[in-house]
């Protein structure tokens, strides 16, 4: 078993760097990564773009779903856990596309905050096109709870 990772994304973001992945529940890191081996498999251009991002179990009281800085994904091991292997595999290729179409706004990034910036707003904007463009590639399943799309905030 890892180190635990306990994190804060907010705090993360540019501030700590994880090498390698860290984790506590087994099983929800490994679904993650046969998220990322069957993305490497079946879909080869999403998987290598993941290839260097770093897993990192989060507290669900800090990620309840999956997150990413651009340089790690971060997970909740309760959501993890409830997903079916299809719906694993499109959050993870969900969080990728967050990072390369520079979504994160990390070191590098366009900056985009400003007193009149709508963090949320932005958010669920790159959400919607993320998730029509991968249903649209016919890349797993998005996960769907009581009827509303959990990957979009």
């Amino acid at each position: 078993m890892n180190e635990p990772a306990f994190v804060d994304i907010q705090q993360v973001s540019g501030k700590r760097r994880w090498y390698k992945d860290s984790y506590q529940d087994e099983n929800a890191y490994n679904t993650i990564c046969t998220a990322k081996a069957r993305l490497l498999m079946m879909h080869p251009f999403w998987g290598f773009l993941g290839l260097n991002l770093v897993l990192v179990e989060a507290p669900s009281e800090h990620i309840d779903t999956l997150a990413t800085d651009g340089y790690h994904i971060f997970y909740s091991a309760t959501f993890v856990n409830q997903l079916s292997t299809d719906e694993a595999t499109f959050g993870v290729a969900h969080e990728i596309y967050h990072c390369i179409f520079g979504h994160t706004g990390g070191y590098g990034k366009v900056q985009r905050m400003d007193e009149t910036w709508d963090a949320d707003l932005w958010n669920k904007a790159c959400d919607y096109v993320i998730n029509y463009d991968l249903v649209s590639a016919g890349i797993g399943n998005a996960p769907i709870k009581n009827g509303k799309r959990l990957l979009s905030r």
